[in-house]
């Protein structure tokens, strides 16, 4: 058989405008598409019923029932009601519906691929949740969802075909038409999946193009993004070793060390429950201004858990939270009924305290000094330029100067958690907090992070720190709190608990751990 390929020529105008309406049905439902499924993802997500069953529900059916079926409803059954509909706009309603179905689920993917820990990383520095899916979820999610949502839209382009039912002239009814009239079905098939191939190669090689955009810590940063920061480009990113910390003396305090009077951060009664698990119980706890206390205690104790209730990161079942310093006032009480906090209240709340992860919690797709200056541009309002240079002390003072420009994934476990530190340091917090700050650290690196928060308390830092690390407590801390099955069972001052605990279980902890 001979193909005659000649024959068709003529009809190169008909496909080049049936190409141009195949890309058009495509692009405009896949945005339509994909700016619903975004809509829907986000409602599937949500903690309230009267959105995310509607949305579940519009995905369930959406996804189970053909395009086509929706293509017919809409151009042959709602006209029987009175609602009409020209060819090209029922089609482009039609793919749109199939597309915002499996966009939703592909995008609700990627959202919830994100860490849980990057999202508590910017609540605890007071950002609100459309904050939040802007400029910490989203730039992860996209590099997550690029593969499955670029196969899907190379599926979608392909499924334009079916407008081919309702008269829409996009290629497969021009096909249809070339061949009908000059019988030449095998030449006019083999161009119009040529040019289909086309289409969805060039999709392919944006995908492979989108994919090395997205891989942050591979690329060169731009000049608009540096200077924003305020820097050149030639800043060093990663220097071998940075200088050493000015050292805090490594003595065990003897007495009790005087400080200011006047609790700036007051816990009263606070309680905490997971199902039938009591977490927290009547717990009470006064912290005075440039006080370092440290919590001890077994592994569940609850002092994680204190630590995320007075951040609001676990919201508290009752009791009360109230911080008090330098003109910052702020009185929350729970009262056990279900109830949720307002945004403006936990941005006030966090505004006062600072928090350091146990797992550091760094955001991926920034340098570690974006992940400084990230809340104070979000949430105090601060330029870049101004945030950059707050950041640049920071980093500065925990011996990290010459690691602005290093992305997360190039830098040690504890280059990280100091990173973490200044994160929250530049927030200028009345209270910091730090859940275990070395539990996630090789035992080579806890030292430098350990060095770094003893000169964060030397400096007045009023701080409540959950710790395993005995020496640290010994040397820093004014008093410790033991806690056992969600309860403070012992208050003490640091030298009174380790020489002349009055507490059984603490004697029996101490033990255990002194002894091994």
């Amino acid at each position: 058989m001979d193909l005659d390929f000649g024959s068709l020529i003529v009809y190169l105008p008909f496909l080049v405008a049936a190409t141009w309406m195949t890309i058009y049905l495509a692009v405009v439902s896949q945005v339509i598409g994909t700016v619903a499924g975004l809509l829907l993802a986000l409602a599937r997500m949500s903690p309230r019923f009267v959105l995310r069953y509607p949305a579940l529900l519009y995905i369930w059916v959406a996804r189970g029932t053909p395009a086509l079926i929706h293509l017919f409803f809409i151009y042959f059954a709602l006209p029987t009601i009175g609602i009409s509909f020209d060819p090209v706009p029922a089609a482009i309603i039609a793919f749109s519906i199939s597309s915002s179905a499996y966009n939703a689920e592909i995008l609700r993917a990627g959202l919830t691929a994100v860490a849980p820990g990057q999202i508590e990383a910017a609540r605890a520095v007071g950002m609100t949740y459309p904050t939040i899916v802007r400029h910490i979820v989203l730039p992860q999610a996209v590099r997550i969802v690029i593969p499955p949502y670029m196969s899907n839209f190379i599926s979608h382009i392909k499924n334009t075909s079916l407008a081919s039912v309702v008269t829409v002239r996009e290629l497969m009814l021009t096909t249809q038409m070339i061949y009908t009239n000059t019988f030449r079905a095998m030449e006019a098939l083999l161009l119009t999946g040529s040019i289909y191939l086309a289409l969805t190669s060039l999709v392919s090689m944006g995908q492979l193009w989108l994919e090395r955009w997205f891989t942050f810590e591979d690329r060169k940063l731009s000049a608009r993004r540096l200077a924003r920061l305020g820097l050149t480009g030639t800043e060093t990113s990663s220097v071998p070793a940075t200088e050493p910390l000015p050292r805090v003396a490594a003595t065990a305090k003897t007495e009790a060390e005087p400080v200011a009077r006047g609790p700036v951060l007051s816990v009263a009664a606070l309680n905490k429950s997971f199902g039938d698990a009591k977490a927290l119980v009547d717990v009470t706890v006064d912290i005075n201004k440039s006080q370092v206390v440290c919590l001890l205690g077994p592994s569940g104790s609850g002092k994680s858990t204190l630590l995320r209730c007075i951040n609001l990161l676990e919201e508290p079942d009752s009791g009360q939270i109230r911080i008090d310093d330098e003109g910052t006032q702020f009185n929350l009480t729970f009262d056990g009924r279900r109830q949720r906090t307002s945004g403006r209240d936990m941005a006030r709340l966090r505004g006062g305290v600072g928090m350091v992860f146990q797992h550091f919690n760094l955001w991926p797709h920034k340098i570690a000094l974006e992940n400084v200056t990230e809340g104070l541009i979000r949430v105090r309002g601060m330029s870049p330029k101004e945030a950059a240079e707050v950041g640049k002390s920071m980093l500065a003072r925990v011996g990290l100067g010459d690691k602005l420009m290093a992305f997360p994934q190039h830098l040690s476990g504890g280059q990280r958690q100091r990173v973490a530190i200044a994160r929250a340091l530049a927030m200028r917090p009345k209270v910091m907090l730090f859940d275990e700050p070395t539990s996630a650290l090789d035992p080579e690196l806890v030292g430098e992070v350990l060095q770094v928060v003893e000169d964060v308390a030397a400096s007045g830092m009023t701080m409540l720190v959950a710790t395993h690390e005995m020496g640290f407590a010994k040397r820093v801390s004014d008093r410790i709190l033991f806690m056992d099955e969600g309860r403070v069972v012992e208050d003490a001052a640091t030298v009174d608990f380790f020489n002349s605990s009055r507490n059984e279980r603490s004697k029996r902890f101490l033990g255990a751990i002194l002894s091994s």
